[in-house]
């Protein structure tokens, strides 16, 4: 297949994003890029399998464990899920595992950079926006980072009020989520999923 750099812009019309962008998504990902969303169910389609946490859209699949229901028709739009996936050969996201959560009043995504543009970022395929007022801060060491430091392809795990998910504004940036030790073995995941942190605070 066509490798690179990733940083190809074919193909990139077909990301879908929301109606007022902050960013163009510029950067393809990879397959099986993470792509972890907590967040209220927008919309679910039983009859193609697809469920919309937030503004991310995942897929699910014979493979995805569903962790705490029995199956897709027990989740109703409004319900919160904390979803992680990982990007298909289509550019789509496949649901690795799924589980209905309690509501919280902040979403979060977590995934790479996608575009950065003067009022904010495109992740997962979606744009958020940045204010004078959200934080940016390194995952590993707690030291506050800025917006100037963020770069394409960046790990990332956002923070947005989850009133506001159709324009959202970052309360919360945090930086190189990923290079974090994972101390225990997952012998049964692949190499590229990093268990998401515990949404619980």
């Amino acid at each position: 297949g066509a490798g690179g750099s990733g940083l190809s812009l074919s193909g990139a019309t077909q990301v879908n994003v929301v109606s007022t962008m902050s960013s163009p998504v510029m950067l393809n990902m990879g397959i099986g890029s993470v792509a972890v969303v907590l967040a209220p169910v927008t919309n679910l389609d039983l009859n193609t399998s697809m469920v919309t946490v937030g503004e991310i859209l995942y897929q699910v699949t014979a493979s995805t464990v569903l962790g705490n229901f029995g199956q897709l028709m027990d989740v109703a739009v409004g319900d919160w899920l904390a979803a992680v996936g990982e990007f298909n050969a289509q550019g789509g996201i496949d649901a690795i595992e799924l589980n209905i959560e309690d509501p919280s009043p902040e979403a979060r995504l977590r995934g790479r950079i996608q575009g950065l543009g003067p009022a904010g970022l495109a992740v997962l395929g979606v744009s958020v926006y940045v204010s004078s007022a959200t934080d940016y801060v390194d995952d590993l060491t707690g030291a506050p980072r800025t917006f100037e430091e963020l770069t394409e392809g960046m790990p990332v795990q956002i923070t947005v009020p989850a009133n506001a998910m159709d324009f959202p504004i970052v309360t919360e940036v945090e930086v190189d989520v990923e290079s974090e030790p994972e101390p225990e073995p997952e012998p049964e995941s692949e190499p590229e999923d990093d268990p998401p942190p515990p949404f619980c605070s």
